[in-house]
């Protein structure tokens, strides 16, 4: 189990461990594990919003009810993936970037990241809290356990088949209402 404390910062995220435990130690910046830079890429990349965080929360928990495994797609960077009781994250762009978290650690991580985009403060003298991120495994390592729990990346064809309709149906729905807005104008 990996445990990272994160100290975003308002322009963007920045890292830090702190390496002595007196009350008084400079905090040390460091160069974050894979995992960690991961995790703060797929918040700021794929994630960037409350509304978002809270609407993959929901998704999360929606998989681990129906206890099957999923791929839940890609987002501006990042696949993810589901599979029991796990969520796996894999940058597009960076190799190694893997990433294995529980279903709870991931809820929260993005609990936390909501709270601090909520903050909404752009305040330098009243930096964000800072908050803890764990997961279970980084690398080739995370891939190798999701994959062993039966997770996958990529949709299966039956999966691919009800995007397509659904894609269709969306497009005929717009087409339909473009149509109606326009014979409303003449």
């Amino acid at each position: 189990m990996n445990l990272v404390i994160v100290y975003p910062s308002w322009s963007s995220f920045g890292f830090y461990d702190l390496l002595a435990n007196e009350p008084d130690a400079k905090v040390q910046k460091e160069r974050p594990p894979f995992g960690v830079r991961e995790i703060v890429g797929w918040l700021s990349d794929d994630v960037s919003s409350s509304v978002s965080a809270k609407a993959l929360i929901t998704r999360l928990e929606d998989c681990q009810l129906r206890g099957q495994s999923e791929y839940l797609g890609f987002g501006n960077a990042h696949h993810m993936a589901y599979a029991a009781g796990h969520l796996y994250l894999e940058c597009e762009y960076s190799e190694g970037s893997q990433v294995l978290m529980t279903i709870e650690q991931a809820v929260s991580t993005l609990s936390d990241y909501m709270v601090f985009l909520q903050a909404g403060v752009r305040n330098k003298e009243a930096p964000p809290q800072p908050f803890m991120v764990e997961y279970l495994a980084e690398g080739e390592e995370s891939y190798r356990r999701i994959e062993a729990l039966g997770g996958r990346l990529g949709f299966s064809v039956e999966e691919m088949k009800g995007v397509s309709r659904a894609d269709r149906q969306e497009n005929k729905r717009r087409v339909l209402v473009d149509k109606s807005h326009t014979s409303k104008k003449s």
